[in-house]
C-alpha cells in the first residue's frame, strides 16, 4: 500500500474547500432556519385568528339563537323575535244622511242609534237667481251662493219626527224694458222654532 505524502499546497486546498463547505452548510442553514421562523409567525398569527372566528362564531350563534338560556329575567340569552298580530282596531262607524227634496216643510224620523254625544247636522240655503237688464247699462250678474249654518251634539228622542224645510232657488227673472234684479232664495232649517237646538240657514 502506497501512501502519498500531503505536500502544503495539497493541505492548504483541502483546508480552503472544507471551509466554504462549511460556510455554505451554515448560510443555508441560517437561511432555513429564517424560512421557519417566519412561517412558525405567521402559523402563530393564523392559529389566533382562526380561534378567534371561531368563538366570535360560536358567541354569535349562541346569542342569536336564545338556546340554551342561563338566565331568566333579563333573559340571556335574549329569545327570537315573534311576530305578533296587531291588537289596536280602530273603527270609523257612522251614518250620513242628506236631505235634498222638499220645498216646504217636512219631517224626519229620528233613527233608533241616534247618539245625542256624536252628531252633527249641517244646513245649506237655496242660491240666490241672477238678475237681468236690457238697458245696455252692464251685463248681468249671477245670483250668489245660500247661506251655510251647522249644530253639533244636538239631543234628539229616537223615533221622534223632526219638522225640516230645504231652500229652493231664487225665482227666475224675466228680460223687460228695464234692470231686474235678482230673487232670494229660501231658508234651509232643521227643527227650526226649538231653541238651543235649531239650525237655520237663509
Amino acid at each position: 500500500m502506497q501512501v502519498r505524502e500531503l505536500t502544503h499546497t495539497t493541505f492548504k486546498t483541502l483546508v480552503f474547500f472544507s471551509r466554504e463547505a462549511c460556510v455554505f452548510c451554515v448560510w443555508e442553514n441560517r437561511r432555513w432556519l429564517r424560512y421557519m421562523m417566519w412561517f412558525s409567525r405567521k402559523w402563530r398569527i393564523l392559529r389566533k385568528t382562526g380561534k378567534f372566528l371561531l368563538i366570535f362564531a360560536l358567541v354569535s350563534g349562541w346569542l342569536f339563537s336564545g338556546f340554551p338560556q342561563i338566565w331568566d329575567n333579563p333573559r340571556i340569552p335574549p329569545g327570537p323575535r315573534t311576530a305578533e298580530a296587531a291588537t289596536t282596531v280602530i273603527v270609523l262607524n257612522f251614518t250620513q244622511t242628506i236631505l235634498t227634496a222638499g220645498t216646504t216643510t217636512a219631517t224626519w224620523t229620528v233613527p233608533s242609534d241616534w247618539d245625542n254625544g256624536s252628531n252633527t247636522i249641517e244646513v245649506i240655503g237655496g242660491g240666490g237667481s241672477g238678475w237681468a237688464d236690457n238697458t245696455g247699462a252692464g251685463g248681468a250678474g249671477g245670483g250668489g251662493g245660500g247661506a251655510y249654518a251647522k249644530a253639533t251634539n244636538i239631543t234628539l228622542t229616537p223615533g221622534a219626527a223632526i219638522d225640516y224645510q230645504i231652500g229652493w232657488g231664487g225665482a227666475t227673472t224675466s228680460i223687460g224694458a228695464f234692470q231686474v234684479g235678482a230673487m232670494n232664495g229660501g231658508d234651509t232649517w232643521f227643527r227650526a222654532g226649538v231653541v238651543g237646538s235649531s239650525t237655520c240657514s237663509t
